[in-house]
């Protein structure tokens, strides 16, 4: 697509008390927020760089909170490995492999490789993930308010060149008060900063719900912590153990990308 465009510039007879350095200033911030705009027009009409088909666009930041031991681990695995072998994920497809990323600070290294075999399907299956699918599991605290720590997993993210990074898990990342909206932005914020142009998934947990609500999913007012938390992330998955019969799980997504399929 090509956009045509003229450009007016004011002189300094058209601008009564205005110098002439000032109207050539004015002119050309309005010749730059000109070239802004036709810029975002002309993005607009490029392919949006889904790395799942109307899901999640390259770049975004996404959460998936869950209470402990409801899964949320192996919610973001299954992510991740979709990923890494261009698969699918609940009903999205990858639109191409990348080289994955999950910084796992929580599970012991022995069963964390048993998790993994298992989702994999054992070594017969790997092959699908070879070369694109890796975990970082010397890592088990780190304070990404620390420019010199979020710096040294920065460069390991770089250099390793990886595309989709999960981080498990939030609270693990910085030590203040969760419940500080100011600080959970900037902790948010410094993970963006720290995984560069990488699609993210942070995970975290959710508060405890209230009496009789154990099994509900009250999505995003589940998510622990301060509210700019939600507001920070592009995409929150809140996972729940159902009860009774039928489906085990209860995930809602909340999402500013999100096509429904």
């Amino acid at each position: 697509m090509s956009f045509s465009k003229s450009h007016y510039s004011p002189s300094a007879a058209d601008l009564i008390g205005v110098s002439d350095a000032d109207a050539r200033a004015i002119a050309e911030h309005q010749q730059s927020t000109e070239n802004e705009l036709m810029a975002l027009l002309a993005k607009a009409s490029e392919p949006t760089p889904w790395v799942f088909d109307g899901f999640i666009v390259r770049g975004d930041q996404v959460m998936i909170a869950g209470a402990p031991k409801a899964g949320k681990t192996w919610l973001a695995l299954q992510l991740a490995l979709a990923a890494a072998s261009g698969g699918r994920f609940l009903h999205w497809k990858a639109a191409e492999p990348l080289k994955t990323l999950y910084i796992n600070m929580e599970v012991g290294e022995h069963m964390w490789a048993k998790r993994v075999a298992l989702q994999v399907g054992g070594v017969d299956r790997a092959l699908s993930y070879a070369g694109r699918f890796y975990s970082m599991n010397d890592v088990r605290s780190v304070d990404v308010l620390d420019p010199e720590a979020r710096k040294q997993l920065a460069d390991r993210i770089r250099k390793g060149g990886y595309e989709f990074v999960v981080i498990d898990v939030l609270s693990r990342c910085h030590y203040g008060d969760e419940n500080d909206n100011g600080h959970m932005k900037q902790v948010l914020l410094a993970l963006r900063v720290m995984c560069g142009d990488a699609t993210h998934v942070v995970v975290h947990h959710s508060r405890k719900p209230p009496a009789g609500a154990e099994h509900a999913n009250l999505g995003t007012a589940s998510i622990r912590g301060a509210s700019s938390i939600v507001g920070e992330v592009d995409m929150a998955m809140t996972l729940v153990v159902r009860a009774g019969q039928g489906a085990r799980y209860s995930l809602q997504i909340a999402a500013r990308n999100v096509q429904e399929p």
